[in-house]
């Protein structure tokens, strides 16, 4: 996985310069309100999300501005890449109301980011393992596991995968082909074909033991 940050100068100080284990990130010098800078660092075809933040003025709080600015230039940019998700960190949620009309962006109120977090961990099962085995030092990554392994040999619902993976310790966040990955966090309408993978979560030795004693899921 790869991550490109495009952030003015004076910003560049803040961004960590240590080597990240799991994913490639890129930092680059540009203004995210220029449409020529965007449209520059738009052009991999690989991209799936971009994520645009709101920076904060000298009084804390957010200035949602260029932060609009920014959406209103990617609306543009990506009008023939409905695939490619745009997320929108603000600060004020009558901002956002002032151009919700893209059902394809979704917008966070920065300060209510940590407390969707901890209402996620409280009503859904099993997320505090899977954020706790991405963040903790160990030898958990995301991988993809092939339908083959996994003994499917027809359609089958992503969902049902899912909950039988879970109890080997893999857990299913989407589903991949030869050209893409799909990550949802709803897996209830997906059918897994095969010859397609399923992207999970899950430690190096867990799916070594998949690979080498390949268990029939579907």
């Amino acid at each position: 996985f790869r991550s490109d940050i495009l952030t003015p100068g004076e910003h560049l100080a803040s961004v960590p310069d240590h080597p990240f284990q799991r994913f490639t990130l890129r930092v680059i010098q540009g203004d995210p309100t220029n449409v020529t800078a965007l449209e520059r660092n738009l052009t991999d075809s690989t991209l799936t999300g971009v994520l645009v933040l709101s920076q904060k003025g000298p009084d804390g709080r957010h200035q949602d501005a260029d932060a609009l600015l920014t959406l209103l230039e990617l609306r543009h940019l990506l009008d023939d890449r409905p695939g490619v998700r745009v997320t929108v960190e603000i600060g004020e949620p009558a901002n956002a109301d002032l151009v919700r009309v893209n059902h394809h962006e979704e917008f966070i109120v920065g300060e209510r980011l940590v407390c969707l977090l901890m209402s996620q961990l409280s009503h859904t099962a099993g997320v505090d393992t899977v954020l706790t085995s991405l963040l903790t030092d160990d030898d958990s990554d995301i991988y993809t596991v092939t339908s083959h392994e996994i003994g499917v040999l027809e359609a089958t619902p992503v969902a049902e995968l899912a909950h039988g993976l879970m109890h080997h310790g893999l857990y299913v966040i989407g589903i991949a082909d030869d050209r893409h990955a799909f990550l949802t966090p709803s897996l209830d309408h997906h059918e897994l074909q095969p010859g397609q993978s399923l992207v999970a979560v899950a430690s190096r030795t867990t799916l070594h033991q998949l690979r080498t004693q390949p268990a029939t899921i579907g």
